[in-house]
């Protein structure tokens, strides 16, 4: 009878292990995938027609810095990442419409802010007092937004945002 106990003991207990060695759920199998709210597109124009809107383009960028990519958030918010090395330059647009203010994603906070006047615009500059890391404006019906680090100087930020054309045309953001 004790042999029995013993052996009825055993098997419980293996029984027991391996229960509880089934399939384990890891802290990987329970992480929520975020997804890119970013859609790619290949110009200019069909970020645009995505967006049914017509947004100031700068005309105007610092010597060396290209496109890199443009982005449409939302159907309402277009970003275009320009780069120069590993200097990335990034200018988003927004129709007033669908979000006023701050549209620049930059939540960083700065040393040196300062509004100034640009052809009639009030533009709010953030830097270090010596460099400028992030521009935010409104004119017409768009929000706008310039930001790079480690920043540029004040007069090619003003020179960028001075160049902004809505359209082929020539007329002013």
């Amino acid at each position: 009878m004790k042999k029995f106990m013993v052996l009825l003991l055993g098997v419980t207990v293996i029984y027991s292990l391996t229960a509880c060695i089934g399939e384990k759920e890891t802290a990987e199998d329970q992480t929520a995938e975020i997804v890119n709210p970013w859609v790619k597109v290949e110009s200019v124009e069909a970020a645009k027609e995505k967006t049914g809107e017509n947004f100031g383009i700068p005309a105007y960028l610092p010597e060396g810095y290209e496109q890199k990519e443009i982005g449409v958030m939302d159907d309402y918010l277009i970003e275009i990442v320009y780069q120069k090395d590993s200097h990335q330059l990034t200018y988003r647009a927004c129709a007033l419409a669908a979000k006023q203010g701050d549209i620049s994603g930059v939540y960083e906070e700065y040393e040196d802010t300062q509004s100034i006047t640009i052809e009639d615009t009030e533009v709010i500059l953030s830097g270090d007092g010596h460099a400028v890391a992030l521009a935010t404006w409104e004119a017409g019906d768009y929000s706008y937004s310039l930001y790079t680090a480690p920043g540029l100087v004040q007069e090619e930020v003003e020179k960028i945002i001075e160049s902004i054309q809505v359209d082929a045309l020539g007329e002013k953001a």
